[in-house]
């Protein structure tokens, strides 16, 4: 994967930015998908079939254990997604 330019705020200093995989967020949270980190086409049409592309928010309902699947609420609809698929979407977390 390329590498991404530093993003510069407006003080000058070089904005970081801590997106966390959708499998560490704990039911409950709002996040917003920030970026699928994968180049395969298959797992990439099936993130945008699901409705999970960037920026879009979701709440985590439910996460099963032991790599279980993961509920969602996505724009009032729950969908439900496998942990490998979970794992490549990366997120922000609400800031309150």
């Amino acid at each position: 994967m390329a590498e991404r330019p530093p993003v510069i705020d407006a003080d000058g200093h070089i904005a970081e930015f801590v997106h966390s995989p959708l499998t560490e967020i704990a039911p409950g949270e709002v996040v917003t998908i920030c970026r699928a980190d994968t180049t395969d086409a298959g797992r990439l049409r099936f993130i945008a079939d699901s409705h999970l592309m960037p920026g879009t928010r979701v709440t985590v309902l439910d996460r099963q254990p032991f790599h279980g699947p993961i509920a969602l609420d996505v724009g009032g609809t729950e969908r439900i997604i496998g942990h490998e698929i979970a794992a490549l979407l990366l997120c922000a977390r609400e800031v309150s």
